[in-house]
């Protein structure tokens, strides 16, 4: 338990320091004490380490045990007594940090649009889930962060761990999709993961904190997009599809038109001129081609979504996914 107060005088029970309970599941405590009463009796749990700093820097570390403020006891922070006040007093601020693995620490929010490097669709991502982190360096956390800004409660660190995570969550998902394509997610999550860690490390060791891996990481699209790369994957395929066809349907003809005789064998000098040699019933292509009525061209982009939808090119979701897609354009 921590110690015990009074409104009117907190009299002896100053002297006994020890981290309490409900802030055990805290990186760091700060002591909300900005002087530290002369023989008082620090006690560290496992797991921690009692860090004492002044004027924004590190002076002192108390590992693991019970400790005595006194003078010639007291190591490190020593000097910090203030003489002005009888030594009774040390001059510092006291911080609690974790050693351990903190485990379940959420994060989440939007990854920057991402290309789909096969149909060219921009994306965009959500990612949310778990990490789990530790205090690797508590001397240079609080060298790196209560220099700047008072640290009353670890808010300031939590902040910095999820910051960094989601930026290395985001350049790595950029990068897999770049390589990999959207379909292609799904099956690179370790990679993700390995990648995401190895990247936040970085980031995040002058920190002096560190990630060990994720309970949870999740990379999501929301139904719309979905639906929109459903059908504009649909339509680019039937565009290349329609390509083929056209080209198959006029080699098939050819053929036809090349075989000798009735007897099924093709003549390859009549065919090569066939090929080479415009179609002299084919008329002349027109400087400026009128537009399709947008009717017209509606019912034939549906009729022919109908076809592949037939001939079983398009399942029944993907047909219907690119014919919503047409009908809201």
């Amino acid at each position: 338990m921590g110690i015990f107060r009074k409104d009117d005088d907190r009299g002896i029970e100053r002297f006994f320091i020890e981290l309490a309970d409900q802030y055990k599941g805290q990186l760091v405590y700060k002591w909300p004490d900005q002087q530290i009463r002369a023989r008082s009796r620090v006690t560290v749990d496992m797991d921690y380490v009692a860090v004492f700093t002044n004027s924004g820097n590190v002076v002192g570390t108390f590992g693991p045990g019970r400790h005595e403020l006194t003078e010639g006891a007291s190591g490190p922070v020593a000097w910090l007594v203030d003489h002005l006040t009888a030594d009774g007093y040390y001059d510092c601020e006291l911080y609690y940090v974790v050693t351990r693995q903190v485990p379940n620490i959420p994060f989440g929010g939007p990854v920057d649009h991402v290309r789909d490097p096969e149909s060219g669709f921009v994306a965009a991502l959500q990612v949310f889930g778990e990490f789990t982190a530790q205090v690797v360096d508590p001397v240079t956390l609080l060298n790196s962060l209560v220099g700047s800004s008072d640290l009353p409660d670890d808010t300031g660190v939590r902040r910095v761990l999820t910051g960094q995570v989601l930026a290395a969550v985001r350049e790595e998902t950029a990068d897999i999709v770049s390589r990999t394509g959207l379909y292609g997610l799904g099956s690179s999550q370790q990679q993700l993961e390995d990648e995401t860690v190895a990247a936040a490390n970085i980031a995040l060791a002058p920190f002096g904190l560190a990630v060990s891996g994720f309970a949870q990481l999740h990379v999501t699209m929301d139904q719309a997009t979905v639906d929109q790369l459903q059908a504009f994957t649909a339509a680019k395929g039937y565009a290349g599809l329609a390509g083929s066809y056209e080209a198959y349907a006029r080699g098939q003809a050819l053929m036809n038109m090349a075989q000798s005789g009735g007897g099924g064998e093709v003549n390859p000098l009549l065919l090569a001129k066939m090929l080479m040699t415009p179609d002299p019933a084919a008329p002349a292509a027109p400087a400026a081609p009128a537009p399709a009525a947008p009717e017209a061209g509606l019912a034939g982009q549906l009729e022919r979504l109908a076809e592949l939808h037939r001939s079983g090119v398009l399942d029944d979701e993907e047909f219907a996914a690119a014919k919503r897609r047409l009908l809201e354009q």
